[in-house]
């Protein structure tokens, strides 16, 4: 399968638009699909992208974030648009490695390698934009996943070449001190 062979995410969400769960894929070689899931028999979306995909999330109007580290940027594409729509609004951000939408601040993080930034996503489907409305420097570089941590809103799970940690969205603040953080990070 053309842009196949070195999977690098994927993620389950629901949304209306495409009629409940799909899964999101991306994969280095360049495969970027929503996907019907459990079905997993046709794309509602699909598209091959050069770049290295690390990372993919859907927003809540049915479009698409990807995030690609050797091309350096995060891009939103009009997925609700049609299944192949390839048109999309584009924030640089080196190693782009990471994209999580959040929905109690309706932004969505996405993370580079020295920075986790928070960008706004605007405009109208078919047309989005994207406004950096927060940017926090990494504890230590190449920043590589990026999740929620369960449980508690106010926090993200954020990993590095060499550390793990926890941001916290309200004090923008790093934390490598939590609950059996010691058995997280441990010396090379």
């Amino acid at each position: 399968m053309p842009g196949w062979g070195n999977p690098s995410d994927v993620k389950l969400r629901n949304s209306e638009l495409f009629g409940g769960e799909v899964m999101l894929v991306v994969d280095s070689k360049g495969f970027a699909a929503i996907i019907p899931y459990p079905a997993g028999d046709s794309s509602k979306w699909f598209q091959i992208i050069p770049g290295n995909l690390h990372a993919a999330e859907l927003l809540p109007n049915g479009n698409i974030a990807l995030a690609a580290s050797t091309a350096g940027w995060v891009r939103i594409y009009t997925s609700s648009q049609s299944p192949i729509s390839n048109t999309y609004a584009e924030f640089r951000l080196p190693g782009a490695h990471g994209v999580l939408w959040d929905p109690q601040r309706e932004v969505l993080w996405a993370l580079g390698d020295y920075d986790l930034v928070a960008l706004r996503i605007s405009g109208p489907p078919e047309k989005p934009t994207i406004e950096k409305v927060l940017q926090s420097s990494l504890p230590s570089g190449g920043g590589h996943d990026l999740s929620p941590v369960c449980g508690d809103s106010d926090r993200l799970w954020v990993t590095t070449n060499s550390g793990v940690y926890q941001y916290v969205k309200s004090t923008d603040t790093w934390i490598d001190q939590f609950p059996d953080g010691s058995l997280a990070t441990l010396p090379a």
